[in-house]
Formats: C-alpha cells, structure tokens, sequence
C-alpha cells in the first residue's frame, strides 16, 4: 500500500511521499519515507512492528485520508528517521 502525501517540509528536509508496507513475518511493517535532502531524493525504510497502526491505515477509504493518518500517527517515527539520516552525514 503506498500513500502519496503533499509534500511537507521538516526543517531543510522536503517529505515527498510515505508508505506503510507488509514486511516478512508475522506483524513486520516497514515505513518507506522519500525524501529530498540536499538536492538528492532518498528513500529511508524503517522496520516496525505496529500492526494497530497498519490495521487503522487499511480501513481508511483513500489514499488521501491514509496518508494523513500515517504522517500523524507515525510522526514521531518518520521524523527520528529524518534526523537521524540527515545528522549520519554530521
């Protein structure tokens, strides 16, 4: 399932899309965050184990509202992955 978001900005970071995917294994989820850093697009993947998240994402109708439900459900993760990303090049 892939859910395109408005593009949002975290600092200098410029968010272009977000995805929640089934990983291998029971209960593995992976969040897919594109970014553009710098002129460079990337693509950060974080491992997860949130299936209520996952469960919630799915019952939404459209990817609109699927969208705003990860960007405000999993903030916290997708912004730790960000700073992380950005601070590796410190």
């Amino acid at each position: 399932m892939t859910n395109k978001t408005k593009n949002l900005k975290i600092g200098h970071v410029e968010v272009t899309n977000v995805s929640m995917n089934r990983a291998y294994g029971y209960g593995q989820y992976t969040i897919a965050t594109q970014i553009v850093f710098e002129g460079k697009s990337e693509t950060i993947n974080t491992h997860l184990t949130n299936s209520q998240l996952f469960d919630m994402l799915t019952d939404l109708d459209n990817d609109t509202e699927r969208a705003e439900y990860l960007m405000k459900n999993a903030k916290y993760i997708i912004e730790k992955v960000i700073e992380d990303y950005v601070n590796k090049g410190v």
